[in-house]
């Protein structure tokens, strides 16, 4: 399907124990993390919080299955803490979207190139109050479940939907959601969707496109959903984590370095623009774009919230020219675990004292992440056959529709079906159904509502056209909407 689902986030473990040579904060963003001191007994980071860990502190870490563990440095010791003790604390989740640029900003290696300013050496933890992300439950329907609706928080399923969805019934997965996170299942997926709002607003959203993204019918209700929830109203919560970004203000710009990069790099642009030079061409990437460098590419501007996801030898990888794939919002978290398991030594539990970190197999599955959604790039365009009288059948088709007109070819001749069959693939009537799915897909893009869409694109009752866009797509146009930003854009020549 188009929009489709990120494979799901293995459990990750250190590389080998680590002796600090700085101090480093473990924030889990999401999951379950263990650190062990020594032959002490491990101590559990839940979503929301993290850890403060001193210079020359020894440790192992491990993750379970889902969770995005992510190292911080240039933090001092948080409040109530002191510079030679491990501190615990709370993490506020309107602290997530800064914590994350922090991350970013760390730079990797010899590829600061990245970033337009050098990290910070220092700063203090922002530590407002609030509420991050529920348990995920640990296993069965309800982790399935939940997986889903943290990728993917405005689905509007019913728990009876949602278990037929899982394969169980409605009572396993009440009690799934009961015993492994002491929450009823309206009432997981309300706070998940409210720390998933909390992000957006933390990021810069409005509250009107932030309980719009999570799925709430009204501003009204999410508005008081999240007062309860955070004890601020929308606006008052993104003044006071803009606040918070502020603590975590980076060094002086310095000039960053545009020579050619010496190993093939893929990108993530998570905002912004990427802009490169290779072979005599101008390559570029937007947002939530994923963007692979050969060697030998000039980076010309990066945004500073771009971020490496693997770099690998031309040994390892032979590229002929940039490549790029656009990924959908629903793979941010997957995203963002894939760049710690490839930049830093929490490395998913198979690769555990296995590869160097310039390996080809440690980087396998950000590279097979990247080809699948390449491929699925691909059959979202709808071919043209070259036939001369299959190509005009096709342009008569598509002219009916872009002018709204019901009098373009229904029917063909035997010699054009079998043109198209030979040509494209497809037959002629499932030609004509990918070419209304494609221009519905460019109408929902640009913000035209599903009724409006229906007619223009053949379809008489918007049922009808519901029924065949989920059909085709896997996921319903307003979801659709929701979810898929700006259309396919071309790298730029």
């Amino acid at each position: 399907m188009l929009v489709n689902t990120p494979p799901p986030i293995p459990g990750s473990r250190l590389h080998e124990p680590d002796h600090l040579d700085e101090p480093l904060v473990l924030w889990t963003h999401t999951g379950v993390t263990h650190v062990r001191f020594g032959d002490g007994e491990p101590r559990r980071i839940t979503a929301g919080s993290a850890l403060w860990l001193p210079a020359g502190t020894e440790h192992d870490v491990w993750s379970e299955p889902g969770s995005l563990t992510m190292p911080l440095w240039g933090f001092d010791a948080p409040p109530g803490g002191t510079a030679d003790r491990v501190s615990a604390f709370d993490m506020p989740a309107q602290s997530s979207a800064e914590l994350i640029d922090h991350y970013t900003s760390q730079g990797f290696g010899d590829y600061t190139w990245i970033h337009s300013s050098t990290p910070p050496t220092e700063g203090t933890c922002p530590l407002p109050t609030g509420a991050g992300c529920p348990p995920m439950p640990r296993s069965g329907p309800a982790r399935r479940v939940a997986q889903e609706l943290r990728d993917y928080p405005a689905l509007d399923r019913t728990l009876t939907e949602w278990a037929t969805w899982a394969a169980c019934s409605p009572n396993t997965l009440r009690r799934g959601f009961s015993s492994q996170t002491g929450l009823t299942f309206a009432d997981w997926r309300l706070l998940s969707r409210l720390a998933y709002a909390a992000d957006l607003l933390a990021a810069g959203a409005k509250a009107g496109e932030a309980a719009a993204a999570v799925g709430f019918a009204s501003r009204w209700g999410f508005a008081q959903a999240f007062r309860t929830r955070y004890h601020l109203t929308p606006r008052d919560y993104a003044a006071q984590a803009a606040e918070a970004s502020r603590t975590l203000a980076e060094a002086p710009a310095e000039k960053a370095d545009t020579g050619p990069l010496k190993e093939n790099v893929m990108v993530w642009v998570r905002a912004g623009e990427l802009r490169a030079r290779f072979a005599g061409r101008t390559w570029a990437g937007r947002t939530d774009d994923v963007v692979w460098l050969p060697a030998g590419s000039v980076v010309e501007h990066a945004a500073d919230s771009s971020l490496p996801l693997s770099v690998l030898c031309t040994e390892c990888v032979q590229l002929a020219q940039p490549r790029r794939a656009r990924f959908a919002r629903g793979w941010h978290h997957w995203l963002l675990w894939a760049s710690v398991s490839t930049n830093t030594l929490l490395r998913p539990e198979e690769h555990h004292g296995r590869h160097p970190r310039l390996a080809r197999p440690l980087h396998a599955h950000v590279i097979n992440a990247f080809e699948a959604q390449t491929n699925a790039d691909r059959a979202r365009a709808v071919p043209l056959p070259s036939d001369p009288a299959a190509r005009a059948t096709a342009r008569t088709f598509l002219r009916s529709l872009s002018a709204d007109d019901r009098s373009g070819v229904r029917e063909a001749p035997a010699q054009v079906r079998e043109a198209f069959r030979r040509e494209t693939g497809l037959s002629y009537a499932d030609w004509r159904l990918a070419a209304r799915m494609r221009v519905a897909r460019t109408l929902l893009q640009d913000g035209v509502p599903s009724g409006s869409v229906a007619p223009r694109v053949g379809y008489t009752m918007v049922s009808n056209f519901s029924r065949a866009f989920t059909r085709f797509h896997g996921i319903g146009p307003r979801e659709f909407q929701l979810f898929e930003g700006p259309e396919d854009h071309p790298l730029l020549d």
